[in-house]
Formats: C-alpha cells, sequence, structure tokens
C-alpha cells in the first residue's frame, strides 16, 4: 500500500505530494475524487508527484496502486489537507535556505559584494518573518542554522 507524507507548498503555490511505493508500481494521484495523474515509484521505493497550483480548499488525496492494465490493486487515502488563502507579500527579495558553512557575511559578500551587509540580510528577513512564518527570525547574525530560510535582499 502505498503511504503519502505531509503535502508541501512552495513559495510559488506549487503543491509537491511524495511517499512511498513498492520500487516500479504505477501510482494514480486523486485529489477529492479527481485524478490529478499518475507517477512510477522509483527503485528507492520513493515516488515525487508535482500536483500543481491547487485552488485555496480542503483537500483529500488518494493513492491508488495500479496493475498493468490500469485497474486499482490497493489505495491509501491521506489526512485533509488544505490549501490556504495566499496572503502573503511578495518579497522584495530572494528566498535562500541556509547550508553547512553558511554564514551571514558571506552570504552578504555573494549577493549583495559587501562582507559588512550582512545586517541587511538580517533586517529583511526579521521583517519577512513577520508576514510569513516560513522564513526564520534571526536574533544572533552570529549564528544561522542549516534549514533556515533567508531573505536576501534585491
Amino acid at each position: 500500500i502505498p503511504t503519502l507524507a505531509t503535502p508541501e507548498i512552495d513559495d510559488e503555490g506549487r503543491l509537491t505530494l511524495h511517499g512511498m511505493g513498492e520500487p516500479g508500481a504505477t501510482l494514480a494521484i486523486f485529489a477529492n475524487g479527481e485524478k490529478l495523474g499518475e507517477v512510477e515509484v522509483g527503485p528507492d521505493g520513493q515516488w515525487t508527484f508535482d500536483a500543481g497550483k491547487l485552488e485555496p480548499g480542503e483537500y483529500l488525496f488518494d493513492i491508488q496502486t495500479l496493475d498493468a492494465a490500469g485497474e486499482k490493486v490497493n489505495e491509501a487515502s491521506a489526512p485533509a489537507f488544505t490549501v490556504a488563502e495566499s496572503t502573503a507579500i511578495t518579497p522584495n527579495c530572494t528566498p535562500y535556505v541556509v547550508k553547512e558553512d553558511d554564514w551571514l557575511s558571506k552570504l552578504a559578500l555573494t549577493y549583495l559584494g559587501d562582507v559588512n551587509a550582512y545586517m541587511k540580510i538580517v533586517e529583511t528577513t526579521n521583517a519577512m518573518a513577520k508576514q510569513d512564518p516560513s522564513f526564520a527570525v534571526i536574533t544572533d547574525p552570529h549564528l544561522i542554522e542549516p534549514g533556515q530560510k533567508l531573505c536576501i535582499p534585491r
């Protein structure tokens, strides 16, 4: 039986579904009973499906394993998922996810051309965090962690 991890929505509003299944199996993806498409499970047992942009609302996803004739073999349902109405303000920055060995002055040099401009990244990121909780709140400019989402000013 295939599994569905928590759906993810990117900064542009595109929904990505992913999970596990039997390697090589074909899965049919449904949202509220409507077929969105099919995907093949990779050799590692993982699958990813780009569901595109969905209208705001509540969705129930069903994942069906299909046989060679396209008939349903089994089915898995996931908890309801809500696509929220977009209220985000388009940031005047480039979102950036911190990687190992990143530090603010290095990012300031790379993206702003000035090693001392790191406080602009702190200020812009903290301002965006008030509007969009996916951005980090930087309390100590000398400490950023891999996985934090920053807002690099344009």
